[in-house]
């Protein structure tokens, strides 16, 4: 309901308050919600790629994946098990705990 800049203006300004607390009905908090979930899921997607990249250089033929919660996910629970790297890597969805072992040719 709020324009582009105002949104993201409101989402600034709420990160930089002490306590981060928003009021329940404040504006923009559905905006400033999915603002956080697209970091956090960006920031999760970088660092699992460096974690892929740096696998895949020291030679791991693939990697096993392994839930990180035991909350109930179909799309966890289907990526659960051995994959290549040409699978998708870990994670799977925003919020998802799921890590990667890499799996080495001995």
């Amino acid at each position: 309901s709020l324009a582009k800049g105002k949104a993201i203006t409101e989402a600034l300004n709420a990160l930089k308050t002490e306590s981060r607390l928003i009021r329940q009905k404040a504006r923009g908090m559905r905006t400033f919600h999915a603002l956080l979930l697209l970091e956090r899921h960006t920031i999760a997607d970088a660092w699992m790629h460096a974690s892929e990249m740096d696998m895949i250089r020291k030679g791991a033929i693939g990697f096993y994946s392994y839930r990180g919660s035991s909350y109930p996910c179909q799309t966890c629970d289907d990526n659960r098990g051995f994959h290549t790297f040409a699978d998708p890597f870990p994670p799977y969805h925003p919020r998802c705990v799921c890590y990667a072992v890499p799996v080495f040719n001995t």
